[in-house]
């Protein structure tokens, strides 16, 4: 199923982190998503968290699916 987001997905060598990367994420850890409004989620469960809540995807969310653990 296919959302509408449009994102730009980079491939990261762990061994060789990019500066831009770091900048946004110290931790270095993917996944890592920045937002436009320069928020940034590192945590997998935050990124299909805010995907789910974005319009049009709320009916697929499932009753505590995805909720805070």
């Amino acid at each position: 199923m296919s959302a509408d987001i449009q994102v730009e997905l980079r491939e990261i060598l762990l061994k060789d982190k990019p500066e831009a990367m770091l900048a946004i994420s110290p931790k270095g850890t993917v996944p890592v998503l920045q937002l436009p409004n320069g928020k940034v989620l590192q945590e997998s469960l935050q990124i299909m968290q805010w995907a789910v809540r974005q319009e049009g995807l709320q009916k697929l969310k499932m009753p505590g699916a995805l909720e805070k653990a």
